[in-house]
């Protein structure tokens, strides 16, 4: 508590000597800035927030100079182990494994998207229509997993369900080796890793525009994760978890529109700091990922999503849509 009160009156000092050269300021105006400050710091400083690597972290780059505790795992069991052990305020998590959480529990509270499309296909050469994935194979890592079910979906809509030959691997990089030796295999990896691939392998490149081709069949928005509370948290901290909210739709915003500014080469920065990618790798892969912002009835594209999901592979969600608080 004395440190805090310490830290306001350093603060409050700071904006009086700073004021004081410029020109004069009322006494409630000083205690009105103060007050703002403080309450910033209040509410960003307080709060935890719990991501794993990949993109759902890549996308806290832009927070992580305002003061958030920003904790990232390395995977889903360490995510898992940390949401049963309330070990942050907020977790950004697969939209799926929430599905499945909500459908045992019901206590997260849905707070807002995080990742959309964060697949690229990969191969040889490029191609102008999925027509021409026909008869070819395409290496994938999780057998039932969203990247299979995101694939099939868009295989469908293509009447090419049967067509395409898929080769799962344990190991994205189990993918690498056969895309080199067989100029008609195709893989269909994840973010960034694809642009880490690439970027070790110049006859490699990524050969279609998948967020492109989604939108042009109109299929359900894509939302991979998600960001959540526990619903007595949200509750006890509603506030503070709604500032974090709308900061985060605010600047994810500045993180996906310039790409290879020089401000996106201190996102890159951030995201190494944050030990999940290094920063000339996390540049380029920032295009190829869909980060969502304020979406407008994301619950509604959500829910249609998990539809598709539910189709192809129930077990993956906790066997039904789950109700969206």
């Amino acid at each position: 508590m004395k440190n805090k009160l310490f830290s306001i009156l350093l603060l409050l000092t700071l904006i009086l000597t700073s004021c004081a050269s410029k020109a004069p300021i009322n006494e409630t105006e000083t205690n009105s800035v103060a007050e703002t400050n403080a309450t910033v710091e209040e509410v960003s400083s307080e709060l935890t927030i719990s991501s794993m690597k990949g993109p759902t972290g890549m996308s806290l780059a832009p927070l992580k100079e305002e003061g958030y505790n920003i904790s990232i795992k390395g995977s889903i069991e360490e995510q898992m182990a940390a949401i049963q052990k309330d070990e942050a305020d907020v977790f950004l998590i697969p939209s799926n494994l929430y599905a499945k959480l909500q459908n045992k529990s019901g206590n997260l509270k849905l707070l807002a998207p995080n990742v959309g499309m964060a697949l690229s296909l990969v191969g040889q050469h490029e191609i102008n229509s999925v027509e021409e994935l026909k008869g070819k194979t395409i290496a994938l890592t999780g057998q039932g997993a969203m990247p299979e079910v995101i694939l099939r979906t868009l295989l469908k809509s293509f009447n090419m369900e049967d067509e395409v030959n898929l080769n799962f691997v344990k190991d994205p990089t189990e993918a690498v080796p056969m895309l080199i030796k067989d100029e008609n295999s195709f893989a269909l990896l994840p973010e960034p890793f694809a642009t880490a691939v690439l970027s070790k392998n110049e006859n490699l490149l990524k050969v279609i525009d998948l967020k492109e081709i989604w939108k042009e069949k109109e299929l359900p928005n894509i939302i991979t994760s998600v960001i959540v509370a526990k619903s007595d948290v949200y509750e006890s901290k509603k506030d503070d978890i709604d500032a974090f909210v709308t900061d985060y739709q605010n600047k994810i915003v500045d993180f996906v529109n310039s790409p290879l500014s020089s401000t996106n080469v201190n996102y890159g920065k951030a995201i190494e700091e944050l030990d999940i990618i290094k920063a000339p790798i996390a540049i380029k892969s920032i295009p190829s990922i869909e980060f969502l912002g304020d979406v407008n009835n994301y619950k509604e594209d959500l829910k249609a999503f998990l539809e598709y999901v539910l189709e192809l592979n129930p077990e993956l969600i906790g066997g039904k849509v789950p109700d969206m608080e």
